[in-house]
């Protein structure tokens, strides 16, 4: 028996190692198809049409290569022995493969019909008839919430009752038929922090309290205080219809994590980092719902990414739009797993009209769709596809040993009233079964890495792809010439789903010991390979990019935009000793320069970032410092409520009293010396003016109206050319700027979307740079308050920019939150 056993393990071992083999195949198909999905993205980021690869090489990058084929397992047979007392040869049996043929896994077909979307314009005539998704959505019916004023979001409960929800805190009970049926004031605003469970009972965060907590009103209008959640902050909830668990988004700080909850209100778990260390969320996942394979979909507005976990918690992609600015809000999923997100109405793409597009514009448009419908099918077909083989693979693992655990317990049974006469015999049958088990996992495990290569072609496709969709100019695309080469996706491997082994029990005695056990052998059965349907090729149409649609503005506009976006270059880079990140740079003379950073480290350096000197503060992420015309270094202290100055001997002087205000920032103007500091008491925030000599000079706190111009927060400020103060106010989301006598000229912010302006200055020109930490760039501003473009995106290498300065050689140096590295541009010609 021992001896069978064994083969029919060795058998097992082998079947196994194949069927691991053929799932290593499709991880690395899967990392092959992410990858090309990756350099399709970045292709589509080009901000120039002309120097976009995919206008003349995007052929390549279309080939996208197929599923990888493997065979089924074709699991070994054990032909049991028939035996009596004077017959132990035919004892145990034999195992053998049965004569069934084994059955190719079966791929779906992608069915490109259900994916196609709206067409570019251009094509919209000539592909009508391929539209059924944007054709089929049809107003349904309307209702009318009373009792809110906008819906932010909304929780579906029985019998078509919902709860709605608007930005003041109201939520209301209603039915479709717009009748109010129960009303709660919250103290929550514009998150889905609201849903309702199984069982009917509405669930919903309160983060205003003292203590954090998330209540439960029950069917009979109770409300209880359901789970708190201790100094993180509840923002937005989900009840999960998979298993009842309670899926909460909560901020602390600047951080953000969800938490699970099981049914009764206990912590099962919390998810925050990936698998790297990286924060997944920023401090606001402001919606949450699960999709129906479990995934945690989160609608993150200031990551400004739709994020998902799987149910474990690890990170699966996150979505950040198709070529525009992504702020997204409400988000759900459907019986099919969409995820469905809203938008809003800034990131809407438009119909464009009015104008013409030339010849290279009309092959980017159509290159640029081609890619948009590879990202698709690598996303909707390619990746499923492969993945369920993967699955189906893992699925024949647990079989194979189910069934081989079979055989195991029969061998066992027929030979253990005969143990001790057939043990020898026994023991080698089963390495025979095991060295056959063995074979037949060496195949599904070639079937597995087969898959696991094919998932590696497909996300180096994407990433081919990415790299011709983001070229900027469209002559050297090499998708307009050479396309039709990178089309053609290699297919899915087929492969064969294993046929198990058949153990035959036999009939025995003491004296058939030589017909105890039979043999275990390798099935005579060809392996069938794992069936692929063909992709069907019909073009699955996108609605272009914002951007693309908006190339057919007016033609000078775009010119100017692209000839100031292309004047921008990198003149040097240097590492600041001493600081974590850079949040603030004052810069001297003789090419030196103050750094700070969020944890009170101010340091002095030169353009080769060698440490000249260090100072501990108790500033944080704020302008706290300024270099004056003396050359004399000045800075606020938050907690003794004073600025401080350095002269050339690095003597620390006490130089101004700010009494109850706390000072904030500060700037040296260069026109009379005079010190500007925005100062913070309570919730109010004021400008406050002293000479050269510390004397207070003027107050600025509020405009000919008498409303307040600042925040509790005036984090920043500079001064213009023209004497205007400008304040870069976070909380107030605003760049507040008045005249040197203190009267409010304009406030700049960016409308239907989140501001978060940081580090500020002004160069020889008059403009103001002020940083956007919201969607990581340098808006410029011009004197008036203009708007004249995004100068500093992440095309030039900067992911966090936080802080600007521009120099004496009017070079712009940009700051950044990620590392102690400053970027040196040039940017005025």
């Amino acid at each position: 028996m021992t001896d069978t056993l064994d083969q029919a393990n060795e058998m097992e071992e082998t079947l196994l190692e194949k069927l691991q083999s053929q799932g290593k195949t499709y991880d690395d198909y899967k990392c092959y198809l992410e990858n090309l999905v990756k350099e399709f993205q970045s292709h589509l980021s080009f901000d120039r049409v002309e120097n976009n690869p995919i206008i003349f090489s995007l052929s390549e990058l279309l080939n996208i290569k197929p599923i990888p084929e493997n065979t089924e397992s074709v699991y070994p047979v054990f032909t049991a022995g028939r035996y009596s007392k004077d017959d132990v040869a035919e004892l145990l049996g034999t195992v053998t493969v049965p004569t069934i043929k084994p059955a190719s896994r079966k791929i779906k077909p992608m069915d490109i019909t259900s994916t196609q979307l709206k067409p570019t314009r251009k094509e919209q005539n000539r592909e009508k008839q391929k539209l059924s998704l944007s054709s089929s959505v049809t107003n349904v019916t309307e209702y009318i919430v009373p009792g809110v004023n906008g819906v932010y979001h909304i929780s579906r409960g029985k019998s078509g009752i919902l709860w709605a929800s608007d930005a003041g805190g109201n939520l209301v009970q209603t039915n479709q038929q717009g009748k109010q049926l129960q009303m709660i004031k919250t103290s929550c605003e514009n998150d889905g922090y609201h849903a309702v469970t199984m069982d009917g009972d509405l669930i919903y965060t309160d983060k205003n309290k003292n203590v954090n907590v998330i209540n439960r009103i029950t069917l009979g209008n109770t409300t209880t205080e359901f789970i708190k959640t201790g100094d993180w902050k509840p923002l937005s909830i989900h009840f999960s219809h998979i298993n009842g668990d309670i899926l909460v988004g909560t901020s602390k700080d600047e951080e953000g994590k969800i938490t699970i909850y099981n049914k009764a209100g206990t912590e099962k778990r919390n998810i925050q980092r990936d698998s790297k260390g990286q924060e997944l969320y920023s401090r606001i996942p402001h919606y949450i719902t699960e999709n129906i394979n479990g995934d945690i979909c989160v609608s993150d507005y200031s990551k400004q990414a739709v994020v998902v976990v799987n149910k474990s918690g690890r990170h699966r992609f996150s979505y950040t739009g198709q070529k525009f600015v992504f702020h997204p809000f409400g988000i759900c999923t459907d019986i099919l797993g969409h995820i469905l997100v809203a938008v809003c109405s800034k990131c809407l793409i438009k119909d464009h009209r009015g104008h013409t597009f030339d010849d290279l514009e009309t092959i980017y448009s159509k290159n640029f769709t081609l890619c948009l419908d590879k990202i698709y099918n690598i996303n909707q077909y390619y990746l499923p596809t492969s993945q369920d083989i993967k699955r189906d693979i893992k699925e024949d693992v647990l079989k194979l040993k189910a069934f081989m655990d079979k055989i195991r317990t029969s061998i066992k049974a027929e030979a253990e009233s005969v143990k001790r006469l057939v043990e020898k015999a026994m023991s080698d049958n089963l390495e025979q079964a095991n060295e056959m088990e063995e074979t037949l996992l060496e195949k599904l495990q070639s079937q597995d890495k087969a898959y696991d290569e094919y998932n590696g072609y497909l996300e180096n496709l994407v990433k081919e792809f990415q790299g011709y969709l983001s070229y900027d100019k469209v002559q050297n695309n090499s998708i307009i010439f050479s396309l039709s080469e990178i089309l053609n996706i290699r297919p899915i491997h087929e492969t064969t789903e294993p046929v198990f082994p058949v153990f035959n029990a036999g009939q025995y005695s003491k004296n058939d010991v030589a017909k105890l056990l039979g043999t275990v052998g390798p099935s005579t059965t060809k392996p069938a390979f794992r069936e692929i349907k063909a992709l069907d090729t019909t073009s699955t149409h996108l609605k272009p990019t914002r951007k693309l649609k908006e190339r057919g503005g007016d033609e000078k506009d775009v010119k100017q935009t692209r000839s100031l976006f292309f004047s921008v270059t990198k003149v040097r880079e240097y590492t600041v000793a001493g600081v974590d990140y850079v949040y603030h740079i004052s810069l001297g003379k003789s090419d030196r320069l103050w750094v700070s950073d969020q944890s009170g480290n101010l340091v002095q350096t030169d353009l080769k970032g060698t440490l000249l000197q260090m100072i501990k503060t108790s500033g944080i992420d704020e302008g706290y410092h300024a270099v004056t015309l003396d050359g004399d270094l000045v800075l606020t202290d938050r907690k003794k409520n004073i600025i401080s100055r350095i002269m050339h001997e690095n003597t620390i002087t006490e130089f101004i009293k700010t009494g109850d205000w706390i000072p904030i920032s500060i700037h040296s103007s260069n026109i009379n010396g005079d010190i500007l500091a925005g100062m913070s008491k309570g919730r109010k925030g004021k400008v406050t003016r002293y000479n050269k000599t510390g004397e207070e000079k003027q107050n600025i706190e509020r405009d000919n109206e008498g409303q307040a111009l600042y925040s509790k927060y005036p984090h920043y400020i500079t001064e213009n050319i023209n004497g205007d103060i400008c304040v870069s106010d976070y909380s107030k989301q605003q760049v507040i700027v008045v005249n040197k006598a203190g009267q409010h000229r304009f406030s700049y912010t960016v409308r239907e979307s989140v501001f978060h302006p940081y580090g500020i200055c002004t160069d020889i020109l008059g403009h103001i740079l002020v940083i956007d930490t919201n969607i990581n760039t340098v808006h410029l501003l011009d004197q008036d308050g203009q708007f004249s473009s995004l100068l500093i995106t992440s095309q030039q290498g900067i992911e966090n920019p936080l802080s600007v300065s521009v120099d004496k050689e009017n070079n712009l140096h940009v700051g950044r939150s990620d590392d102690n590295t400053v970027t040196v541009f040039k940017y005025l010609q």
